[in-house]
């Protein structure tokens, strides 16, 4: 139990910390104006909606532990190169990308409950399991708002998301060992 809400907690920070604080990001970092920012906040949330389905469906195809594996990956690869990226096309794509490894994680953490912890009590499991929105949003925003007040950058704040979600990847093997 602890090792999973670790893990989902630690891989949904990446995509919460675009979520919520998309909009300061894109005025701060790429300059928009307050409206244009506005407007991809809307597509970063459409990210994290599409990302419910496909990587639901995905799931469904390859295993939820290959699909919460390459979603962890994705979710670091995509908060380290914000990290180094300046350009605004690929920011975005890798803002868009975090977002929906957002959705993925939360796609795959009801089916994920029930086969760790079994099917019989997944109603009671999964609102237990649900916990892992509430300290990811607890962390995302409290990190990326220290480390702009701190810095007057977000890159420490996508460094550390990025070490989050490679922890995440990290404890997922002992959850995959579970799971066979």
């Amino acid at each position: 139990f602890y090792v999973t809400v670790l893990a989902f907690s630690l891989g949904l920070t990446a995509g919460l910390m675009i979520i919520s604080q998309a909009s300061p990001i894109l005025q701060n970092s790429l300059g928009f104006p307050a409206a244009k920012a506005a407007l991809f906040v809307s597509v970063f949330v459409a990210c994290n909606m599409a990302g419910r389905f496909v990587w639901g469906a995905l799931s469904n195809r390859i295993g939820l532990f290959a699909a919460m594996t390459c979603i962890f990956i994705l979710a670091m690869g995509s908060m380290a190169l914000l990290a180094i990226w300046s350009n605004p096309l690929a920011m975005l794509f890798c803002m868009g990308l975090a977002a929906s490894c957002y959705g993925g994680l939360a796609s795959i953490l009801t089916p994920f409950t029930a086969r760790l912890f079994g099917r019989t009590y997944i109603t009671e499991n999964y609102g237990v399991m649900y916990i892992v929105f509430g300290i990811s949003s607890l962390l995302a925003p409290n990190v990326a708002i220290g480390f702009l007040s701190n810095t007057g950058s977000y890159t420490g704040a996508y460094i550390t998301a990025a070490a989050f979600a490679l922890l995440g990847l990290l404890l997922s093997r002992i959850l995959g060992k579970k799971m066979i």
